[in-house]
């Protein structure tokens, strides 16, 4: 008896303890903070115009240009029947500070849907297809000296190769433009991924090959293996069937140029849905396909980075137990 009501007393004391303890508010410290005070944020003038948020002080610079670059990534041994060189082409935008030799951070969006031309076009910020991710980008942090970034990955855009799904090619293309963005000359060397659905997956393929120049992941909706994505318990979902061919018809338009995208892995493709589908977990073969398509445990003891881990529900695709990677993540 006298165990229990020191229980309760314990618990409705907790709603109150932080009453009866020091405060850590920066203004009872002697420093003031940058961050306006939680109880006065509702009069603040909040920017509600856009379809997206935007920051409540607009930064004192203006982009400039579009620029593009090719850099030719060495894929030897990559892709059984691949080419032996491929191009990850990407299109970039710096902040006009870097005109008076600023070194800026960078921040890349890495996608398969991507079309690189004139403004109007995917390679713009301002596209429908970017919105919610480059746009967002484009208004809110060049302004504050970002660079933004827009990454296609192999065998998309301008970019060459095999449309390696979510594979060890893909992700070796993604390294590489990492490594670019790292080492420009207006680049101080610090570069985060963000992105939704697909380019949220990107962040944790970059994650796992371990750059020193990737100092932060915001996946928002981003799974982090290909195979809590179409699978569950043994059990596979409807979509399996079609998901990895999906893709791949998407890539492959049936003509001569189609051979430079094609490789062994385009093929697993199409049958890991499928034969996994039929088989499910006595398909062992395919337990390779979708070991190489883990990137979450593959970025422990590499990625040296924050995360910020975004699950709002923004992608009707992606489920909360496909974005954790299951076991021991959720």
């Amino acid at each position: 008896m006298r165990q229990a009501v020191l229980l309760a007393l314990m618990c409705l004391m907790l709603p109150l303890s932080g009453c009866f303890s020091p405060g850590n508010d920066s203004a009872e410290n002697g420093t003031e903070s940058i961050y306006p005070d939680i109880y006065d944020r509702y009069e603040l003038q909040w920017d509600w115009d856009g379809s997206y948020a935007m920051v409540l002080e607009p930064g004192p610079h203006e982009s400039l240009d579009v620029q593009e670059a090719t850099i030719t990534v060495d894929t030897t041994g990559t892709w059984v029947g691949g080419p032996n060189s491929a191009d990850v082409h990407l299109s970039y935008w710096l902040p006009s500070n870097t005109e008076a030799g600023d070194k800026v951070p960078v921040i890349a969006v890495i996608s398969p849907y991507f079309s690189y031309g004139q403004p109007g076009d995917e390679s713009n910020p301002t596209n429908i297809v970017a919105a919610g991710r480059g746009e967002f980008i484009f208004d809110n942090f060049i302004p504050h000296g970002y660079a933004l970034a827009q990454v296609a990955v192999f065998a998309t855009e301008e970019s060459s190769g095999c449309f390696d799904y979510r594979g060890d090619g893909e992700g070796l293309g993604i390294h590489s433009a990492v490594e670019w963005l790292g080492t420009q000359n207006w680049s101080n060397g610090n570069v985060a991924i963000y992105g939704k659905s697909y380019e949220g997956a990107t962040a944790w393929e970059a994650a796992a090959q371990g750059s020193e120049h990737l100092k932060t992941i915001v996946p928002i909706s981003g799974t982090t293996a290909l195979g809590p994505l179409l699978y569950k318990n043994g059990s596979a979902e409807a979509r399996s069937q079609i998901m990895h061919s999906n893709y791949g018809s998407s890539i492959l338009d049936y003509d001569d140029d189609d051979l430079d995208n094609m490789c062994a892995d385009v093929v697993e493709g199409f049958l890991a849905g499928p034969t996994r589908y039929g088989l499910g977990e006595m398909d062992p073969y395919m337990d390779n396909y979708y070991d190489e398509r883990s990137h979450i445990d593959k970025a422990l003891g590499k990625y040296n980075g924050s995360i910020y881990w975004v699950q709002g529900m923004q992608d009707w695709n992606v489920d909360p137990h496909q974005v954790f990677g299951g076991p021991p993540w959720n």
